[in-house]
């Protein structure tokens, strides 16, 4: 394991950070690898009445679905009490 931990460290730019506040760890640092990567990171989004579900999936194979949302898409979520959609975009750092 310890042989394999090393090669993930290296290969995928493992670094050492800060342990983040909300983990309950003693240890000041952890080790850290990114799970993003742009061009090979895939996003699972799916929903019903009852529940919203999102997965990160790093690697692998996967396929392209279109997403198609009707143009009164912001008004139907604030109807809902969800904020407008362009709340959640990201932006290029």
């Amino acid at each position: 394991m310890n042989q394999y931990t090393r090669h993930i460290e290296q290969s995928e730019g493992g670094l050492i950070t800060p342990t983040a506040p909300w983990y309950d760890r003693s240890e000041a640092t952890q080790k850290t690898i990114a799970t993003m990567r742009k061009d090979s990171t895939v996003f699972i989004i799916t929903g019903d009445t009852a529940r919203n579900k999102v997965q990160v999936m790093q690697g692998g194979g996967h396929s392209t679905e279109a997403v198609i949302i009707p143009e009164n898409w912001d008004e139907l979520m604030e109807a809902k009490g969800y904020p407008a959609l362009q709340t959640f975009y990201l932006n290029e750092q």
